[in-house]
């Protein structure tokens, strides 16, 4: 583990199914109350995903990403580029399509955040892909309270997912500055908005 904001912090992604699995059975993840565990790692096409949900009759496909990027007010993942998270998406989005329920947890390292967002300046694909799932997957980022000796405390809190901000602040507003050289001329230099490639073309 690590710590920040004077709070333990697990960095262990393997040891996080885990402790979903305890607050899956123990009833304190929100949403997902009335479901009970049926499996582990369950292959569904081209993917495993980390557990199946039963619900009478009803089954839900829940995948688990670990957030540990965090400050006090707002939760993002993915820390690093994920096309392994974007593929998730995408495959549970499709089986949505066919008519199958499915969820991706975010457990946030961290009882600080409010908020939660897909980082779209680290990985625009996958913020985009979630984005354009928001209607049809559950999207449950949760915050989660360590004490010492790693245990949790209390009860994950749902953080609120501010779809306004992403789209006022992930389009590209063709704001650019570009640089080339001209070989003996020197270097050259050109600033505008739109497509910079066409500009430059057009110059």
């Amino acid at each position: 583990g690590g710590e920040r904001y004077g709070r333990p912090v697990l960095l262990h992604t393997h040891h996080t199914n885990a402790v979903v699995e305890k607050l899956l059975i123990d009833k304190k993840i929100p949403g997902l109350e009335e479901y009970n565990v049926l499996r582990r790692e369950v292959p569904f096409g081209r993917s495993r995903f980390d557990f199946l949900l039963g619900r009478g009759e009803r089954r839900l496909l829940l995948e688990v990403k670990s957030c540990t990027l965090f400050t006090r007010r707002v939760a993002m993942f993915p820390d690093a580029p994920s096309a392994r998270a974007k593929k998730h998406v995408e495959e549970l989005l499709h089986l949505v399509h066919e008519g199958y329920e499915a969820a991706v947890l975010f457990l946030v390292q961290s009882s600080e955040p409010r908020f939660f967002l897909p980082d779209f300046h680290t990985d625009f694909a996958f913020a985009q892909e979630l984005y354009e799932a928001r209607g049809h997957l559950r999207i449950i980022p949760c915050g989660i309270s360590w004490g010492e000796n790693m245990a949790f405390e209390g009860s994950p809190a749902v953080l609120t997912v501010p779809w306004d901000i992403f789209e006022d602040e992930a389009g590209d507003r063709g704001n650019y500055i570009v640089l080339g050289q001209d070989g003996e001329q020197g270097w050259f230099g050109t600033a505008g908005w739109g497509d910079p490639l066409a500009r430059v073309l057009r110059g």
